[in-house]
């Protein structure tokens, strides 16, 4: 038999993959995806690669393998040496392998076999490397089956975030007939039976091709072929195979030794030898999956569970069980050992939750809730609680969150533990209030405070940080002063480095809570829990500080700050993969240059937010809000939809935050289109809301659309910026100053509508027109007399010729190159270019981007694509 069957038709795939690997010196990292249907021949052409490589070239292999809960991490620790500290968390494989690899210099390569099979935290650290890859010495190879649906979403997500141009797409074709023939040793006749039977695929075309000479036939399916193979070996042979089909991936020899298997290395050697195992001086393995699964297919369900327990009792006996809790519990689950499963499933979830990977931790502690029966105790209770702590992490809040708390309550008051039913409380305060239901709610975290205000032994901190979210709860209902109020409590409670991050929190709420109101000291608050929570570490809470504060300064029109603080906040959040925070951020970034009239990039900002998978409802709404009014203001003729849809998710999730906004352009919209009365129930929902309900701003602008109405004010209206007062007071031209003062031309330009002299709509006129707002130009000529504006140029045309970030033409040109990884000389030569006038362009860039190094670029482009876009 020829045994070429792995690389025929292969050398084309070869060649890309030592043609990208010779780029990397030049043009950077790059990702390589070979993918496939299974047994098409993956391995084979990375293994070929590999081989071919210069024996310089750093290379390291990672596998997944198809266990119950997916090992956390699993192929990035073995491609990278396992850290020195044992203390060393999730940062030693993300941002410290960064750094190790740019320090290394010269070019590397890394595999990752069988993502189909990955944890999802192996997925985000491809999405982290990935969107850095251009800067790093790296060709990172990728292999995936593209016939298996089960978490292709989640891959597709993580190859999806890597910038396209640094992907390689390397997709395997089946064998050719005339491949097979050559297999067969040109046997026509025997070459047509097997491909009709295999349509081509390598490894099935290859496991065939096995089937005795002198047998005419081809088996009717690949396990029949496997399962003949293995009844020709003595019975001992086979019921070794059948019993190492039942651990998935490599079998290190020592456990396999510790299984007590009489002899393991001669029933190695005939697994080799007869092409079942393949065997390094320390593991073996199965040379296909396929061929285990169809081993193990043919073991009775009885003694599947035996051949497990002999597993799990093996991988127990060696070295610390920490290093293969993944395996124990693999083999716990199939060998139904519920004890074995609530004694490792919380140590395994604390492993994986310290790397970061809490869908597996989610996923090891409910096989423990599943194992829990009638247990009652303190232990049963820390299992439901946390469950219901990873798996709202990484699940989302889910009924079953909700049942495992609900059941851990009933535990710990069976045990008088009051404190901790008091935490429980706490906890689904919370979770019912991300899933929208308000009253439940405030109805759980009244009762954590009741219950820890009459317990002698509750601690400070255990009140703080109750009082902390019922401040939050107000913050976010809008009744502000209850907010002032609880989270002051919250603070006189939270003492010492340990209450760091409720301090946090509470200063967060608090500051918001008062500069929303146009109370200005509430920025120092802000700012304190900013530097508390970065010199934490607390990344979440910094990222919700970055968001509160920008609005904050947005509302109050200090649009300097908010723009300085916007950018920074933009380059934490992607530096530390928060990208839920950062496309929240981004929308409050579209809000910012919204309020400055640049209509045309706002829309551009939020069209890219919406385009991302898998966000979260909430975190879409300041993007949803703005693109509406952007579309508005610009007369597009979908601004009406957009709106319906802004408002409609706005109702879902109920805050005023949103709603308050929506309603006011609706009261904007019914304006420009010369039907006021039409937004009567957006007047009449805004007039319904407590004084305290609208920020200063919102009030001004609520204000100043009912008066254009000619509905008149609201009865009750808190304090206004002046130039929303001098609109009042019937003042527009001293109101259209203080707008244009404040950069409002927008509102400068309807002041001086309200106005309505010749002079002053001329004025209007031209505003409108420079910042393209098509419907209040129609509007102001026909109060002109004028028919149209026919020949003049609009605002977004005027605004798309300029980059958002200043950048020059060349800038932009040098940027893309940047992009692809290139060095200053490559650019350079590329363009014709000295070094040194490169150089100047991208430290213009650098600077201009309010970046300190070109990965920092590489990540804000990734934020913000449009940057890159204007250059195109």
């Amino acid at each position: 038999m020829n045994s070429s069957a792995g690389i025929l038709e292969r050398q084309e795939c070869c060649a890309s993959l030592e043609q990208a690997f010779a780029g990397v010196s030049t043009y950077g990292g790059r990702l390589v995806l070979i993918y496939g249907e299974a047994g098409i021949g993956k391995t084979t052409v990375v293994s070929r690669f590999l081989s071919g490589l210069p024996k310089s070239t750093a290379r390291s292999v990672g596998y997944c393998d198809p266990l119950n809960t997916p090992r956390p991490l699993g192929p990035v620790r073995e491609i990278i040496p396992p850290p020195k500290d044992e203390t060393a968390g999730e940062a030693y494989y993300f941002e410290d392998f960064i750094r190790r690899a740019t320090e290394h210099g010269s070019a590397q390569v890394a595999v990752l076999e069988d993502l189909h099979w990955s944890d999802q935290r192996t997925l985000d650290w491809l999405k982290f490397i990935g969107r850095r890859i251009s800067q790093l010495p790296l060709l990172l190879i990728g292999t995936f089956r593209d016939d298996d649906p089960e978490g292709k979403s989640y891959l597709r997500s993580a190859i999806g975030s890597v910038p396209a141009n640094h992907v390689l797409r390397i997709a395997l074709k089946p064998l050719s007939p005339d491949a097979v023939r050559t297999i067969c040793d040109n046997n026509t006749t025997r070459a047509n039976a097997i491909y009709a039977a295999t349509k081509g695929n390598p490894f099935l075309v290859s496991e065939l091709a096995e089937w005795p000479l002198l047998d005419r036939s081809v088996p009717d399916s690949v396990s029949d072929s496997v399962i003949a193979r293995l009844s020709a070996l003595a019975p001992e042979a086979q019921s070794f195979l059948q019993f190492t089909s039942c651990n998935p991936g490599e079998l290190p020899l020592k456990v396999l030794q510790a299984t007590n298997v009489a002899k393991p290395e001669g029933l190695i050697d005939i697994g080799v030898r007869s092409r079942f195992f393949a065997a390094s001086h320390s593991s073996v393995s199965f040379r296909h999956e396929l061929t285990r699964l169809a081993i193990f297919a043919d073991i009775t369900p009885a003694n599947r569970i035996i051949f497990h327990q002999r597993w799990l009792d093996a991988f127990l006996a060696v070295d610390d069980p920490s290093m293969n809790y993944d395996r124990i519990m693999h083999h716990a689950e199939r060998a139904i050992r519920p004890d074995i499963i609530r004694h490792y499933a919380p140590q395994a979830a604390q492993q994986a939750a310290k790397l970061g990977a809490h869908l597996e931790a989610a996923l090891y502690l409910k096989s423990a809730c599943d194992c829990l029966g009638d247990m009652d105790n303190a232990d049963a209770a820390e299992i439901l609680e946390s469950f219901a702590y990873e798996a709202g992490l990484s699940l989302g809040i889910d009924d079953d969150i909700i049942s495992a708390r609900h059941r851990a309550i009933a535990i710990r008051r069976g045990l008088s533990q009051s404190i901790q039913v008091a935490e429980n409380l706490r906890w689904l305060s919370r979770a019912h209030w991300y899933r929208g239901e308000a009253e439940l709610a405030e109805r759980y975290i009244h009762e954590a405070i009741e219950i820890l205000e009459n317990e002698n032994h509750a601690t400070s901190e255990d009140l703080a940080q109750a009082f902390a979210q019922r401040a939050l709860y107000y913050m976010l209902r809008d009744r502000m002063a209850d907010a002032i109020d609880w989270g002051q409590r919250a603070l006189g409670m939270a003492h010492g480095p340990a209450a760091d991050e409720v301090r946090a929190h509470a200063l967060n709420t608090v500051g918001t809570a008062m500069f929303i109101r146009g109370e200005l000291q509430g920025e120092a608050l802000l700012r304190e829990s900013l530097a508390l929570s970065l010199a934490g570490r607390f990344h979440e809470q910094a990222a919700r500080v970055f968001t509160n504060l920008s609005e904050c300064l947005i509302e109050v029109g200090a649009f300097d700050k908010a723009e300085a603080l916007i950018e920074e906040g933009i380059t934490f959040d992607t530096t530390h993969d928060l990208d839920a925070w950062t496309y929240y951020l981004m929308g409050r970034k579209a809000q910012l240059v919204f309020e400055l009239g640049r209509y045309h990039e706002a829309g551009l900002i939020t069209d890219e937010i919406l385009c991302q998978d898998n966000q979260a409802l909430l975190m879409q709404m300041p993007a949803l809000i703005m693109r509406g009014c952007a579309h508005l203001r610009q007369g597009a003729p979908d601004a009406q939809i957009l709106l319906a849809e802004a408002q409609a998710a706005a109702e879902q999730i109920t805050e005023p935050q949103y709603l308050v906004p929506i309603h006011i352009a609706l009261i904007e919209a019914a304006i420009l289109a010369g039907t006021p009365d039409e937004a009567r129930p957006s007047s009449d929902w805004l007039r319904a809301q407590p004084v305290e309900g609208l920020s200063p701003r919102k009030a001004g602008e609520f204000l100043m659309w009912e008066i254009l109405a000619q509905r008149g004010p609201p009865e009750t209206i808190g304090r206004l910026p002046l130039a929303f007062s001098e609109f009042a007071a019937g003042r527009f031209t001293s109101a259209a100053s203080q707008f244009e003062a404040c950069r409002s031309r927008y509102l400068a330009a309807w002041s001086l509508v309200a106005e309505a002299t010749p002079e002053a709509l001329g004025r209007a006129h031209r505003i409108f027109r420079d910042l393209g707002c098509e419907t209040a130009i129609t509007l102001v000529n026909r109060r002109l007399g004028r028919s149209s504006d026919k020949g003049l140029i609009r605002g977004p045309y005027r605004f798309a010729r300029q980059h958002p970030y200043g950048l020059t033409a060349k800038e932009q040109i040098v940027l893309l190159h940047l992009l692809e990884g290139k060095s200053n000389a490559s650019i350079a030569s590329t363009l014709s270019r000295s070094q040194r006038t490169v150089e100047n362009h991208v430290s213009s860039i650098l600077s201009k981007l309010n970046c300190a190094n070109r990965l920092d670029v590489v990540l804000k482009v990734h934020a913000e694509p449009w940057i890159a876009r204007e250059a195109t």
